[in-house]
C-alpha cells in the first residue's frame, strides 16, 4: 500500500511539474508576441513620423446603395470573383503618398455622385485624385489600442469645389484602411499595406 502512495505522489508531482512548464512556456510566448508587436508598433509609427510614407491600396471597400449594389455584382461577380462590397485592386499601382510637404494620391472610385460639378472638358478617370498641400493634418498615436490615425482635408486635382476629409488607421502589422468623404461622393474605403515612401515616388509627388 505504501508504494502505491507513493506511485501516485511521484505521478502527481510529474503533473503540476507539466502544469507548470506547460503554463511558463504560455507565458514566455504570450511575452514574446507582446514584445515583437510593440516593435513592429513602434516602426510604424516610426515610418510615419518620418513624414515620407506610402500606402500600397490593394482593395476597395465601396459603400453602396442598395440599387448600386445589385448593379455592380450583377457586372463584376461573373468574371472576376469581386463584388460591391470588396473589389480587389492589387498590382494596379493606387496609392496615396505623402513626404511631409504635399499628399497625392490617385485611387478608383465605385459609388454614387451626389453633386454636379465636374467642369466641361476637364480630363478625369472618374476616380479621386489630389496633389497638394494638406489641410488640419493631424496625427495620433493609441498606444493601448496600437492603432495610429492620421488625419487630414484635401482638394480635388480637376475639380477645386470637390473636397476630402481623409482618415488613415494604420495598424501594428503595417495594415492600413484609408477612408475619403468626399462633398460631392458616396464615402469609400481603401485597405492597403503603409511603406516607406520610395525615392521616385516622392519625386512622382513633387513633379
Amino acid at each position: 500500500m505504501m508504494k502505491r502512495k507513493v506511485l501516485y505522489r511521484s505521478v502527481s508531482l510529474l503533473v503540476i511539474a507539466a502544469m507548470a512548464a506547460l503554463f511558463m512556456g504560455c507565458k514566455t510566448t504570450a511575452s514574446s508576441t507582446k514584445m515583437e508587436d510593440n516593435a513592429s508598433f513602434n516602426e510604424v509609427v516610426a515610418l510615419i513620423n518620418s513624414g515620407s510614407y506610402e500606402l500600397e491600396v490593394n482593395a476597395v471597400l465601396p459603400f453602396n446603395s442598395y440599387a448600386t449594389t445589385q448593379v455592380v455584382n450583377a457586372i463584376m461577380l461573373p468574371y472576376t470573383g469581386n463584388s460591391a462590397a470588396r473589389i480587389n485592386v492589387q498590382g494596379q499601382n493606387n496609392f496615396l503618398n505623402y513626404n511631409g510637404e504635399e499628399v497625392a494620391a490617385d485611387l478608383p472610385y465605385f459609388g454614387e455622385q451626389r453633386l454636379a460639378g465636374r467642369a466641361y472638358g476637364v480630363n478625369t478617370d472618374g476616380g479621386i485624385n489630389f496633389k497638394t498641400a494638406p489641410e488640419d493634418y493631424e496625427i495620433v498615436v493609441n498606444e493601448k489600442k496600437k492603432r495610429v490615425v492620421i488625419t487630414f482635408n484635401a482638394e480635388d486635382t480637376n475639380l477645386t469645389t470637390e473636397n476630402y476629409d481623409v482618415t488613415i488607421v494604420a495598424f501594428a502589422n503595417g495594415n492600413a484602411e484609408l477612408v475619403i468623404f468626399s462633398s460631392h461622393r458616396d464615402n469609400i474605403r481603401y485597405m492597403g499595406k503603409l511603406v516607406a515612401l520610395a525615392e521616385d515616388e516622392d519625386k512622382k509627388i513633387n513633379e
